[in-house]
């Protein structure tokens, strides 16, 4: 099997490396230094992979750099979205950071959406992100879109190089 693509990691701050892609294989839609706006930690110390590629090997993958959380445990958490699976009436859920230990968790929702929905909510974001974060839950009509049509689950609004 011929290599497909070359592998990128740039260095990002003291947090790690974005990935960023280049295609050898498709000619009709090449995809040149492509930034995926993934940020790994890469292992140093790694001689060769087992499979005997020479290749840089990944030792943490931490996420994607625009979309993350900072709790005050100085833990960095970007995958948010099973939070809400499985809530009742819930549509739609933003996480939006003020601050290192707040958060507004804006929801769209049924008009069944009950007290003991919020409860179930806010127990699963102290329990996926932080006990030491204070959720509020904020019923909207909409969350704000990209001229796209897309929202992001995480909104920040602290410094990004935050250490808690």
């Amino acid at each position: 099997m011929r290599d497909y693509s070359i592998v990128e990691y740039l260095p990002k701050d003291d947090i790690g490396y974005e990935v960023v892609g280049t295609t050898l294989y498709n000619h009709v839609m090449p995809l040149i230094r492509y930034k995926l706006g993934d940020i790994v930690g890469i292992n140093h110390d790694a001689k060769i992979c087992r499979c005997g590629r020479g290749f840089p090997m990944i030792k943490k993958i931490y996420g994607r750099e625009a979309e993350f959380i900072i709790t005050p445990e100085g833990k960095r958490i970007s995958i948010v979205n099973h939070i809400p699976w499985g809530i009742n009436n819930l549509i739609e859920m933003q996480l939006m950071q003020n601050n290192i230990d707040e958060i507004d968790v804006l929801v769209v929702t049924t008009p069944l959406f009950k007290e003991k929905d919020f409860t179930v909510l806010e127990r699963r974001c102290k329990d996926y992100i932080s006990p030491n974060i204070n959720f509020t839950i904020k019923k909207v009509a909409k969350i704000e879109r990209s001229s796209l049509g897309k929202f992001k689950t995480v909104v920040q609004k602290i410094d990004k190089n935050l250490k808690a």
